[in-house]
């Protein structure tokens, strides 16, 4: 999840990057309205990395801050 700080963004581009985390890839871009997304198909007891990053007329926002989290089992 992320917080919608704007509303003039027309898309929100998902990035992941496994660890040990050497270069992020797009994984997903979903409405610029949208404030969660869900992964799937992950690793068992890896950790990932998360960032986003917003689009509009003007062009693509700075990347937010990575969050990263472990998979279970």
């Amino acid at each position: 999840q992320w917080t919608d700080k704007s509303t003039t963004q027309t898309l929100v581009a998902i990035e992941r990057c496994a660890s040990p985390c050497s270069r992020y890839s797009e994984i997903a871009r979903v409405a610029g309205s949208a404030t969660s997304f869900t992964d799937s198909g992950l690793a068992a007891r890896k950790s990932y990395s998360y960032r986003v990053r917003a689009q509009n007329s003007a062009g693509w926002s700075p990347y937010s801050t990575a969050a990263t989290a472990k998979t279970l089992r």
